[in-house]
């Protein structure tokens, strides 16, 4: 039996051990949050937080279970974007994020009008009166989403589907169905549409192909059916500083040209509604070089250049957990797949407390 005194040596010590954990991780967490521990700017963009207020951050979401659902909000992630559609699963779980408190941005396409997986997306049919139908039946499903995506990345072959079969004439007359049925049911409703050109994708061609489809989408007078538009930035690994293989052009010299291309045509708000890099490297990617520490710093300055410009409204993070689905299982996401924050998620608090 232990002795009255030594009892009292090991309850002070325990309580003593238990102070030292919550206060180191009190500070850990709070340094990580203010980037004082490591340096994340080394792509030398000057940070006006003045400017950033009323601003929106978020991420591509993930459907989040009673016991995870809580946890984005602890890191002021409130804003998530998710395809609509009918099912079981997207209209429970985005039920359950409307109630706790998320605000979500929703994108009609193929999983609006099919189930989202691929099969089914190459097998269905649909038309334009199907289109508006469904439409109609989103908004009258989700009467909490006031920010639409018209499509995601209509440009790409991988997402034809129905009458959808990449002619920017199409995606007007879609554009056009669903502006007048959202403009009918709350003006106040913002509509997002190129459905997130691609400001990169993988070399300067890419970029320019994107670019040329909303010229021509711009040239059916889309201007008239839509409150701003969405543009995706990805810079196929490579970090802001980094020149683009082939040419004497850095990623955010390229992202900062296109951006600047988009406004001038457009002349409407902008959101990124998808950026990001993997914090790791998967098998069968030599030369690649991600990692926690490359994801927070690429989040850092990705954010700082784009709520820089003044005509871009919101940023969104992809993902917010884990991987992706393909084969190469890339992570993408801010958080594993059990709810722990990487480091990038101090970053992302940063740029939370410019924008309140």
């Amino acid at each position: 039996m232990l002795h009255k005194r030594n009892l009292y040596y090991l309850v002070v010590l325990i309580i003593a051990i238990l102070l030292l954990a919550i206060t180191y991780g009190y500070y850990w967490h709070k340094s990580i949050a203010n980037n004082k521990k490591i340096n994340l700017n080394n792509n030398n963009i000057s940070v006006n937080a003045s400017a950033m207020k009323g601003k929106i951050i978020g991420v591509d979401g993930s459907y989040l279970n009673s016991s995870s659902i809580d946890i984005p909000l602890k890191y002021n992630i409130t804003w998530m974007r998710f395809d609509v559609g009918f099912t079981p699963q997207i209209e429970n779980g985005l039920f359950d994020l409307n109630r706790s408190g998320y605000h979500i941005i929703g994108i009609l396409d193929y999983a609006t009008m099919c189930d989202n997986s691929t099969s089914s997306k190459i097998n269905c049919t649909w038309s334009l009166n199907d289109w508006n139908a469904s439409v109609r039946n989103a908004i009258s499903t989700y009467p909490f989403i006031h920010v639409w995506e018209i499509y995601n990345e209509p440009q790409l072959p991988t997402y034809y589907s129905g009458i959808y079969n990449g002619s920017p004439y199409v995606y007007y007359l879609m554009l056009k169905g669903a502006y007048k049925i959202i403009e009918q049911n709350n003006s106040n409703d913002t509509v997002l549409c190129l459905g997130g050109d691609n400001l990169f994708l993988g070399n300067m061609q890419g970029s320019a192909y994107d670019y040329e489809w909303a010229k021509s989408l711009w040239s059916y007078n889309a201007s008239r059916y839509c409150t701003a538009i969405s543009l995706h930035a990805y810079s196929d690994m490579l970090m802001l500083n980094s020149y683009i293989p082939g040419t004497n052009m850095t990623m955010q010299n390229e992202f900062l040209m296109y951006l600047n291309l988009y406004e001038n045509l457009t002349q409407k708000q902008i959101w990124i509604t998808e950026s990001g890099i993997p914090s790791n490297n998967a098998a069968g990617t030599n030369g690649l070089n991600n990692t926690l520490l490359n994801q927070a710093r690429y989040l850092n300055g990705s954010f700082g250049l784009f709520l820089s410009k003044p005509y871009v409204k919101a940023v969104l993070w992809f993902h917010l957990v884990g991987s992706t689905s393909n084969g190469y299982s890339f992570d993408y996401g801010l958080f594993y797949k059990n709810m722990t924050p990487k480091l990038a998620i101090g970053a992302y608090e940063r740029y939370a407390m410019y924008t309140k």
